[in-house]
């Protein structure tokens, strides 16, 4: 094993050298990926910063707002993201990432040129269709070019372009719609997508790192070892999965309630309270993304190897008070403060789980795995998370109040269960004997 091990250093090793006389490093492939990854938040989060506006021409009410946002976008996307892993781990990942670039920038043009709502619900389905393969792809290129030692830096590094593509498209995009109406915001980040694609499809191509046992394997050998694999570390991927489910799920629905709630219950125009969070997702996001990724790096070490996980249930534990709080003050300074507080703790688990599953997953089939992560935590996080919001929102008959009382409800208990998960994991053996192993 340790011959194995050896051996697979030196290999690894050997071809990111030859990787970088291309002119590559992995901190300017890290920065490529930051960048894609900030286009597609940006492009997801299109309809919920302009909420109002679509659901005033199209006559919607706060669950079927919340449909299109949530399910709209993830139902494709998380059906895709399992069968997207498994190419990743089988095809050329960087071509494969700027084809779909190309695919959902198409497509969200589309959604601004849209004149019925049937034909926006469509697009927004192929733009999460579009996006399947992004998130299995990026860690499976981050786990190939960087020492495990730097895992939480490097999938932080990565995870901040939520937060960075977010603040853009709700600082950019909110002031121009605030100037025209909702349907410019969609076109030129469309356009700004498929530029960012064709970048993409001409970087130099980074071969797929295999195990040294799987390298030569052959198809049935490779999933039948797959197999045994998630087998031997079903408890613990199913706790990590889950905590990050219940985790984007109350960030999404931050997220996508975030400007109207602040509309709604503290009386902010639609360009002041993009701007407030503008700031709080940027400061938020920010913080808690370098943070988590910095501290994971040292927590790995301890607690046998559960130090990620111990760090993540933590700043959920403490995230769910600092929610219900957040949604219940009543002054607009508090409140932003709190929701500032608030998605930092977030930040610090959404960083610090995909590293954990980094931690605990062959090369060879990192692919898959976090195609399987994708698929769980955008069919229930993203999907259910504005989804619920929006239905428990609407069995108030106070539509103003209503909103911050349904948050204060739901998004306090996405993160005690978020917790939960992540403490069912930190008692969790990956393999007999071998807690976080890798075989």
């Amino acid at each position: 094993m340790s011959q194995n091990c050896d051996i697979s250093t030196v290999m690894r090793r050997d071809q990111n050298m030859k990787y970088m006389t291309a002119g590559v490093t992995p901190l300017r492939l890290t920065i490529l990926l930051l960048i894609v990854y900030m286009v597609a938040f940006a492009d997801r989060q299109l309809p919920a910063m302009l909420g109002e506006e679509i659901a005033r021409e199209f006559k919607l009410g706060d669950t079927a707002l919340g449909a299109l946002h949530g399910y709209g976008f993830a139902i494709f996307y998380a059906l895709a993201a399992v069968p997207a892993g498994c190419l990743v781990d089988h095809v050329p990942r960087l071509r494969l990432l700027g084809l779909c670039l190309l695919v959902w920038s198409t497509a969200t043009i589309i959604c601004g040129l849209a004149p019925s709502l049937t034909q926006l619900s469509v697009s927004r389905l192929v733009v999460g269709l579009g996006q399947a393969a992004l998130v299995p792809a990026a860690y499976s290129l981050l786990g190939d070019v960087w020492p495990r030692s730097r895992t939480g830096v490097a999938v932080a590094g990565f995870a901040i372009g939520p937060y960075l593509g977010v603040g853009s498209m709700l600082l950019l995009g909110g002031q121009l719609a605030s100037f025209t109406n909702w349907r410019p915001p969609f076109l030129v980040a469309g356009l700004f997508g498929i530029g960012i694609a064709f970048i993409v499809l001409r970087w130099p191509e980074l071969p797929p790192q295999k195990n040294i046992s799987m390298r030569e394997a052959a198809p049935a050998q490779h999933w039948a070892a797959t197999l045994v694999y998630f087998r031997n570390h079903v408890v613990i991927i199913a706790a990590i999965d889950g905590a990050l489910l219940f985790a984007a799920m109350a960030v999404h629905a931050v997220l996508g309630w975030g400007v109207i709630w602040l509309t709604r219950s503290h009386g902010l125009l639609l360009g002041e309270a993009t701007l407030a969070l503008v700031a709080v997702v940027l400061v938020g996001g920010g913080l808690g993304t370098i943070a988590g990724g910095m501290a994971g790096d040292r927590l790995a070490r301890f607690d046998n190897g559960h130090g990620r996980l111990c760090l993540l249930g933590a700043a959920m534990l403490v995230a769910a008070p600092t929610a219900w709080a957040a949604f219940t003050s009543g002054g607009s300074t508090a409140a932003l403060g709190l929701l500032t507080l608030l998605i930092t703790l977030v930040a610090i688990a959404l960083a610090t789980g995909p590293a954990a599953l980094q931690d605990i997953t062959p090369p060879s089939m990192r692919g898959i795995q976090h195609g399987l992560a994708v698929f769980l935590v955008n069919m229930f996080g993203l999907g259910l998370g504005p989804l619920l919001v929006g239905m428990v929102s609407e069995t108030f008959d106070d539509r103003e109040a209503g909103l911050g009382s349904a948050l204060a409800t739901t998004v306090p208990v996405m993160l005690f269960l978020a917790a939960t998960m992540a403490a069912t994991g930190r008692y969790a053996r990956c393999a007999p004997g071998r807690p976080f192993s890798t075989t």
